[in-house]
């Protein structure tokens, strides 16, 4: 399972994003990026839940963090 896993997560989480950087251009667009959220998101849990998060630490995954985690990025601090 890690592997096929490992193998689809970087194709999936680039397409996923992609998606939703667009605009939604109505209701149907704006339902389509609300489902595909929660849906990512299902995925996301589904695979913490079955103790799989390593895919998200291999070598294979690697180029995927690079572009979304970029250490330029300032940290995100909230208060409460």
């Amino acid at each position: 399972m890690f592997q096929v896993l490992d193998e689809l997560i970087t194709p999936l989480t680039t397409h996923v994003s992609q998606m939703l950087s667009q605009p939604a251009s109505g209701t149907d667009d704006a339902l389509t990026h609300g489902e595909s959220k929660k849906g990512y998101l299902n995925l996301l849990g589904s695979i913490m839940t079955s103790k799989l998060q390593g895919v998200f630490l291999s070598e294979r995954t690697h180029l995927c963090r690079c572009r979304f985690l970029r250490p330029s990025d300032p940290p995100v601090h909230t208060r409460r």
